[in-house]
């Protein structure tokens, strides 16, 4: 769900590439499924499932983006509407493309972390999560993906044809972050949907170790420089996520990276740079 969503688009197409079964749903454009869920309820998902058998899971990218752009307010009312509808056809499993930016500014932030995001995205995220815990039952295992910044869909490496600041803190560096890659992510949503028992209901989603920005830019070859940073950020400067939990189901090889292969990820992925 949600292929017309810079993520959602890029990972059907490393899926396709590698003949991983998958159909897409979108409001309008090509897709396999057209439907809106708030304007449509369940029948246009039941209908399809009628038409071609019963879907073993769903991944779901649709609602607020980081950017500002998509649903912000309707993010939850989307989550709600998927997954009565994912109930209605039986569906087993549904991975909610969640956020990291539900934790707010920490260091090696694992699930049980308290959710302190403030921004606008953040809240909206949140909203979701509560509402599809009432979904979630023995019938339909419901996980929530606190997914860090994928690499070539973030404000860094994403489409901008603009010059780029990255900020330098009192020791020198620019900001370290949990990132992971289309690729990457691709290879773990395919090992989390072919678990056999339950997964929980959250799960935070990056490679490791976490990466300096300043790097990326340069494995990217981006037009950038450096910003001092703001007085008193100096706790923004590193925002990682724990991983662990995410390691137990999908192993370490899928959640090695560095900066130039999380990069390296977007080679004939990326159009825009």
């Amino acid at each position: 769900m949600g292929a017309s969503s810079r993520v959602g688009s890029m990972i059907a197409r490393v899926w396709r590439a590698g003949a991983f079964p998958v159909l897409t749903q979108a409001r309008r454009g090509p897709c396999d499924l057209v439907w809106d869920p708030l304007a449509d309820g369940t029948a246009p998902l039941e209908a399809f499932c009628a038409k071609q058998g019963r879907l073993s899971a769903i991944v779901s990218f649709v609602g607020a983006t980081p950017g500002g752009s998509g649903e912000m307010s309707q993010t939850a009312a989307l989550a709600s509407c998927l997954l009565k509808a994912a109930k209605a056809c039986g569906i087993s499993r549904v991975l909610l493309a969640s956020s990291s930016a539900v934790y707010g500014p920490g260091q090696n932030l694992t699930e049980a972390h308290p959710l302190l995001g403030s921004s606008d995205y953040a809240r909206a995220k949140i909203d979701m999560e509560n509402v599809a815990a009432g979904y979630r039952t023995p019938a339909l295992n419901v996980c929530c993906l606190r997914i860090g910044n994928v690499a070539g869909a973030d404000a860094l490496l994403g489409p901008s044809g603009h010059h780029r600041y990255i900020d330098r803190y009192a020791d020198g560096g620019g900001p370290m972050r949990s990132y992971i890659g289309l690729k990457s992510l691709a290879r773990t949503l395919e090992a989390l949907l072919g678990h056999t028992e339950p997964l929980p209901y959250f799960l935070n989603v990056a490679t490791a170790p976490p990466v300096a920005m300043e790097e990326l830019a340069e494995h990217r070859g981006l037009d950038w420089e450096w910003r001092e940073a703001a007085p008193h950020t100096g706790h923004l400067q590193r925002i990682t996520l724990d991983v662990s939990r995410l390691r137990a189901y999908v192993g370490d090889g899928v959640l090695k990276a560095d900066a130039q292969s999380l990069v390296s990820e977007l080679d004939g992925l990326d159009d825009t740079h």
